[in-house]
């Protein structure tokens, strides 16, 4: 029996925080006291105004709070050098990033208490419970601690981008936007503590992916892009290359969000997608009878597949 059987990846985006009870999303950054930089308050004293907190002010808001993505947009819009601009930028990053930090780690400390009921907290105790999973957060949040708290014991996982509590948090914009070079400082992977992962292989290897609130947005295409084209392409339709793949979403809405994400990696595919593997989306924000039931009957399965396999392995 296939050792794959028994192990199952899962990804975790900012979307699992909030099931958690979690006020850590960019839209409550920028409504909350941690938003560095407010009209009404006064700039640091270690630095002036500068363009881009001007630019991050005016546009978050009407971009429903996509951090990332208005600094790719900023950089992008930048085509000139001019010293006192980009060294005022600079500072405002270093900045924008401490802010970051201690909202986060404030949203970790402030989250209600989880109980057994939240579908979040089942989910992930089950996942551990029921199954060998390889666990990737895209989270600032200290997953540990969390699994600490819920009494999973040997808990191990990958934070792709950092946590606060090292205060090693990557974030930015992706290394293959053009941009003038003076600005690279905003690209991931001029972060110091930038690290490699294994999720890229990992994705290619699995049988069964689980992505609990990742929006799979374009500034993680790099992450995801290959996985998704390889397992929506014709060529590729061999039983032996089905993989089981499950995202759980918000609400309806954060569906066809996802959908339209996925369209942009895999050329439009989509029904090739759900067609050459078991595809299937949990709806866990919503509580109606289809989305609950659809919910449980995910959890019944997985605590089955290890009994199943527990049966085998005795024969």
């Amino acid at each position: 029996m296939s050792k794959n059987l028994k192990e199952i990846l899962v990804i975790l985006g900012n979307g699992f925080d909030i099931a958690l009870g979690m006020k850590s999303s960019f839209r409550d950054f920028y409504d909350g006291e941690f938003w560095p930089f407010k009209r009404e308050n006064k700039i640091s004293s270690h630095r002036t105004a500068s363009v881009l907190d001007r630019f991050l002010n005016i546009n978050m808001r009407e971009n429903w709070y996509d951090l990332e993505n208005l600094l790719a947009q900023y950089a992008l819009s930048i085509s000139h050098k001019n010293e006192a601009t980009i060294e005022a930028d600079k500072k405002c990053f270093v900045e924008l990033k401490e802010a970051l930090i201690k909202f986060v780690d404030n949203a970790q400390r402030k989250m209600p208490n989880l109980i057994s009921l939240n579908k979040a907290v089942r989910f992930l105790k089950a996942i551990c419970e029921f199954r060998i999973p390889t666990i990737y957060s895209f989270n600032y949040t200290g997953l540990n601690e969390i699994a600490s708290l819920l009494g999973i014991p040997d808990f191990t996982y990958t934070p792709v981008h950092g946590t606060v509590q090292t205060k090693n948090i990557v974030v930015g914009i992706e290394d293959n936007v053009k941009i003038l070079p003076d600005y690279d400082f905003l690209k991931k992977v001029s972060e110091p503590t930038y690290k490699s992962t294994s999720l890229f292989y990992d994705l290619m290897r699995a049988k069964e992916v689980v992505i609990f609130g990742h929006s799979l947005g374009e500034n993680d295409f790099h992450f995801f892009r290959r996985f998704f084209q390889f397992h929506s392409d014709e060529m590729n339709s061999d039983p032996k290359n089905k993989c089981k793949i499950t995202i759980f979403t918000a609400n309806s809405k954060s569906r066809m969000e996802v959908l339209s994400n996925l369209r942009a990696m895999n050329d439009g595919r989509n029904n090739q997608l759900f067609a050459q593997n078991d595809f299937q989306f949990m709806r866990m924000a919503e509580n109606d009878s289809l989305a609950l039931d659809e919910f449980e009957l995910w959890m019944k399965n997985l605590k089955e597949t290890k009994e199943r396999i527990k049966g085998i392995s005795m024969l």
